[in-house]
């Protein structure tokens, strides 16, 4: 199940696997990007906010995920981590 980290690169990929009902968590340091993941959730989506460039919190988003739908198998940041069409 992958982490998406919100950001321009990514929040197209994001929108698209929510559409499909596939299971994810996403995060962002910013409550207006994560709130649409929140809305509507199909619940198979992990909407959180925190910094994922601070250990202790990605620590406790990984913690988290993995107590809700199963353990991250892969990390989306940007456009270089996407999944190959």
């Amino acid at each position: 199940m992958p982490l998406i980290v919100l950001n321009d690169q990514t929040i197209d990929y994001a929108r698209s696997r929510a559409a499909a009902g596939t299971p994810m968590a996403v995060v962002s340091d910013k409550y207006s990007t994560v709130v649409p993941f929140m809305l509507g959730n199909n619940g198979y989506t992990i909407a959180l906010v925190a910094d994922v460039n601070d250990p202790i919190q990605l620590d406790e988003v990984l913690d988290r995920v993995q107590s809700r739908i199963g353990a991250v198998t892969r990390t989306v940041r940007g456009t270089d981590s996407l999944p190959a069409a």
